[in-house]
């Protein structure tokens, strides 16, 4: 008598005349019922240990996005000044620029040094 045998004939109702036919004993059902009841513990644990893997990589997959968006808000936080400082330097040289055009249309209209106020 295999155990798969047992396991299998232990899923079926018996009475005691059909367990007498078939030949399996009241003892033999119970260790049919136990072995699947291991087995199913067996398939519980398996889905167990796939959950605690799965867990394990959202989390590794949460710290690298994390790590990630800290390296890109700082990189951000950089450009920003980048941008900044330039639009002030062009600024400062456009105003530069009108400043050389007032002294030059002052000298045009023939003005001196002294008369120019900067």
């Amino acid at each position: 008598m295999s155990n798969r045998g047992i396991k299998e004939e232990s899923r079926r109702e018996y009475f005691k005349v059909l367990a007498d036919e078939v030949g399996f004993s009241n003892d033999d059902l119970k260790t049919g019922c136990l072995m699947r009841i291991a087995d199913a513990t067996e398939a519980m644990a398996l889905r167990h240990t796939e959950l605690i893997k799965q867990r394990d990589r959202f989390e590794q997959w949460y710290k690298e996005e994390q790590e990630r968006r800290k390296h890109l808000e700082r990189s951000n936080a950089a450009l920003r000044g980048h941008l900044k400082r330039g639009k002030n330097k062009c600024a400062a040289a456009q105003a530069n620029i009108k400043r050389l055009e007032r002294i030059e249309r002052l000298f045009s209209q023939g003005y001196t040094e002294r008369n120019i106020q900067p």
